[in-house]
């Protein structure tokens, strides 16, 4: 839009005088934001009404940093909390623009007496603000549905249940009320208390540590690891003890170690400080606040502000690798600290240092390392399979190759194989697109009901969309063909097709550079290749061909020639006269199946 908005700047009027410049671009800027706000999707309905109902009218950057908001919000899984609803949003906005008042407040703070209408000649306002014409003008489709939007929250929510009570608290009073545990009956704390109807925990940058006054919450405490902490020193002079530290766990998600226990403590606190301590990102909005991993990028916390605060909903750190995996045993096992110490080394070099006596007294542990696990798992391996189905098209394995960086004379960019489990012979169909495999398989699947009288039982192939498609499915459901699809990112699954994908196309380059063919004709190369494959001996049939396993008859090698080699062929009498040459130079490109050799 702002590409837009340039180029129709260009045929914008000129003005002489400085005010009529600045009484235009508030016109202008207003228009762009209504330009704005109706290029919005209807699931943002509720966020422009409030922004349209805003005295003075926020800007374009205002309101695209506002809507970005919004969208991380939603991404995030919402931090308002669900008891929060649209409608209420609506409501909770900023009172509505009077007639009055609807000039930015820069023009409003002006003195708009010596200004005058280009509309009526009068002075104290402009034609934009004329307030006869702001009472004729008629309503456009976009305030019709925000009108009809408000008009309906407003019917729907006559009674609103919406409860902010820390909107009107004094935020700083209230911190320091809380801190000095004066046992005030109506403090801030329990007014948060009595709004979320639970313990809340409030993130606070001002605290050095995480502090509790619950000592219910502590599923472990340490009193003698208090005294390494000095008294706590609250905003009016007074001091808070520790009793204890520890871990807590709330019924509500909140999960934290090295947390205060302090007995007069009237709030419990959670420290900003501490927690980018630990190398976590905190993030805040104006709905709410989240914690992240920076490392795996996962959402620790979320967070709603209620009022000026921000209240932690649920928060666990245990997550942060600093924190669980620093060591891998308990601290006092000599073994698994000089496995840290030697950059995390094998157990069996590490044994073999500790026989030798080199590390000294040290003996041997199990280990159970978890960043090893993490910074050195491997894949297992695919153990390979010798093992053949009994009978031929009782399985045939599949896969898709392409698309190639040249397509052929005939326009084909990909080609597909099936292959037979039993007598590994391979059958080869060159496709213009993906979608032109269904067709290849219609043909292939008839082709061995015709020459062979068989059915095929088993179809394996991966996952791809070729092989998804509901139409294929539903054929091969008709056929009685059961599918077998390998798992996303494990190709090994499909082994036999990968294989095969190899062996072709290494013939298929050494065809085209011995030969200098062009890559033109890969796809008649991708055929002939084919062909010599299948009448080639192979390990996994005890070096037997394809073909003699599938047609029990030896291949016949006589008709075979040199890849792209030089033919002599006769030229038919009628071509040719008594002067004339009797035969012409053609190359050989293409064994196969059906065709002995085609010339070019």
């Amino acid at each position: 839009m702002s590409l837009l908005w340039d180029q129709l700047a260009v045929m914008d009027p000129t003005f002489a005088c400085d005010k009529d410049i600045l009484l235009f671009q508030f016109y202008i800027d207003e228009v762009k934001l209504v330009q704005f706000f109706m290029a919005l999707r209807d699931d943002f309905e509720a966020v422009r009404s409030s922004m349209f109902y805003r005295n003075p009218l926020p800007s374009v950057e205002t309101a695209l940093s506002e809507l970005l908001s919004e969208e991380t919000r939603r991404q995030t899984g919402g931090l308002l909390g669900s008891s929060i609803t649209e409608t209420e949003i609506v409501l909770a906005a900023a009172p509505r623009r009077s007639s009055s008042s609807s000039a930015p407040k820069s023009e409003q703070s002006r003195d708009m007496s010596c200004v005058q209408c280009n509309y009526c000649k009068e002075f104290g306002y402009i034609k934009f603000t004329y307030p006869k014409l702001k009472k004729s003008r008629p309503l456009t489709a976009a305030h019709s549905r925000i009108a009809a939007s408000a008009t309906t929250a407003a019917f729907s929510c006559a009674e609103p249940q919406i409860s902010f009570p820390l909107i009107a608290l004094d935020v700083p009073n209230m911190i320091t009320k809380a801190l000095s545990g004066l046992g005030q009956g109506t403090s801030s704390a329990s007014a948060l208390s009595a709004h979320s109807g639970k313990s809340s925990w409030i993130i606070d940058f001002g605290a050095s540590s995480h502090m509790s006054s619950d000592l219910s919450l502590f599923i472990s405490t340490s009193s003698s690891a208090s005294s390494s902490f000095s008294p706590i020193c609250t905003a009016d002079g007074s001091q808070l003890f520790v009793s204890s530290v520890g871990s807590i766990c709330t019924p509500s998600g909140i999960r934290l170690s090295d947390v205060l226990y302090v007995p007069k403590l009237s709030l419990n606190l959670i420290s900003g400080g501490q927690l980018c301590d630990l190398g976590f990102h905190v993030l805040f909005t104006s709905f709410g606040c989240q914690v992240q991993d920076p490392t795996s990028v996962k959402v620790l916390g979320t967070g709603r502000k209620v009022g000026k605060l921000f209240e932690i909903e649920a928060l666990d750190t245990l997550p942060n690798p600093h924190l669980r995996y620093s060591f891998v045993a308990s601290s006092d096992s000599e073994f698994a600290l000089w496995h840290s110490r030697l950059g995390h080394v094998s157990s069996y070099t590490l044994l073999k240092l500790v026989s030798n006596g080199i590390l000294g007294s040290v003996s041997s542990a199990p280990l159970n390392c978890i960043s090893c696990k993490l910074g050195k798992h491997t894949a297992l391996l695919y153990n390979s399979s010798d093992l053949r189905d009994s009978a031929p098209f009782d399985l045939i394995h599949s896969d898709v190759w392409g698309p190639a960086p040249i397509s052929t004379m005939g326009g084909s960019a990909y080609y597909v194989v099936f292959i037979d489990d039993f007598s590994r012979f391979v059958w080869v169909y060159l496709l213009q697109c993906h979608s032109a495999f269904y067709t290849a398989y219609v043909e292939f699947s008839t082709m061995v009901h015709t020459q062979f009288s068989k059915s095929i039982k088993i179809f394996l192939s991966d996952s791809g969309g070729e092989y998804a498609s509901h139409q294929f499915r539903a054929l091969l459901k008709n056929h009685g063909t059961q599918h077998q699809l390998s798992c996303p990112y494990t190709p090994q699954q499909n082994g036999v097709a990968e294989r095969k994908h190899r062996h072709i196309l290494d013939t298929t380059r050494a065809l085209l550079l011995s030969s200098l063919v062009p890559c033109v004709f890969w796809g008649e190369s991708i055929l002939t290749s084919v062909y010599i494959i299948n009448r080639l001996p192979s390990p996994v049939l005890n070096n037997s061909t394809p073909f003699s396993s599938l047609y029990g008859a030896s291949p016949d090698y006589s008709s075979l020639r040199v890849f792209g080699s030089t033919r002599f062929v006769l030229l038919p009498a009628r071509e040719r006269d008594k002067l004339s040459a009797r035969s012409v130079v053609y190359f050989s490109w293409l064994w196969s199946s059906t065709k002995r050799v085609s010339l070019f």
